[in-house]
């Protein structure tokens, strides 16, 4: 059985596990801030412990995250960082992963391109509640457009 891995790369990041059926195996949202005393680079320190972990408890499984927009500079300087952690963690372990853009995952949601974040919230919640924030119902619909094969 594949299990699909649905991660929306922030500082608060989203992730969801789900089975082959499309229901919901695991998710919530990690907060990667930096804490104090934290280096610049702790967040992705502790991305990858919390990957690694998800990895584990999740065999058979293909990974796919929201490719960045350059929309924002910091957001997407944190998204890329962790995009790239993400991308060795998978080569290391042989696991298969993809990108996909925020505009189909969103399509895939609620059927428009362009949806606000309360609109992917409601959706999630009417397909898998319960839903933590508007993080772990990104990285849910991340994981059930790659499940469906809308990349």
């Amino acid at each position: 059985m594949t299990a699909y891995i649905g991660i929306d790369p922030a500082t608060k990041c989203g992730y969801a596990v789900l089975n082959d059926a499309g229901g919901a195996l695991l998710g919530g949202t990690w907060n990667l801030q930096r804490r104090s005393g934290d280096g610049a680079g702790m967040l992705y320190v502790r991305f990858q412990r919390l990957f690694r972990e998800l990895l584990e408890e999740s065999p058979d499984s293909v990974v796919c995250y929201e490719q960045q927009a350059n929309r924002f500079a910091g957001s997407a300087h944190i998204g890329l960082g962790i995009i790239a952690h993400l991308q060795r963690i998978c080569e290391e372990q042989q696991v298969p992963y993809t990108g996909v853009a925020f505009s189909t995952v969103k399509k895939v949601a609620t059927g428009k391109g362009n949806s606000n974040k309360e609109e992917m919230v409601k959706a999630a919640r009417a397909r898998w509640a319960p839903v933590e924030d508007d993080n772990h119902a990104d990285a849910l619909w991340i994981a059930e457009t790659v499940r469906t094969g809308h990349v």
